[in-house]
């Protein structure tokens, strides 16, 4: 975090006068498979999560498949392998 202020400081010089009030590390949101979840979990709700440390990376994509979902037009085994149910329907099949 410190360098990141070192380079923005560096970028805008005022960003040394500023006061640094709160800083907060948390857990970024991975799955079992390294893979991300995404897709329907409920009617009307879409889940686009589990990206890890590639999540600002992805968004951008995420963002596109997340409409396709909303607007119906996302195709269903393009997206198989980030299905949110897949642990499900591994303990079914077994």
């Amino acid at each position: 975090m410190l360098q990141l202020l070192r380079d923005a400081q560096d970028l805008v010089p005022a960003v040394a006068e500023l006061e640094l009030v709160e800083a907060t590390a948390r857990p970024r949101p991975g799955t079992p498979d390294n893979a991300p979840i995404l897709g329907p979990i409920a009617p009307g709700l879409i889940a686009d999560t589990g990206t890890y440390r590639h999540g600002i990376l992805l968004s951008a994509q995420t963002a596109v498949v997340v409409a396709d979902f909303v607007d119906g037009t996302a195709g269903q085994d393009e997206w198989a392998a980030f299905d949110p149910w897949r642990w499900s329907k591994q303990e079914a099949r077994a």
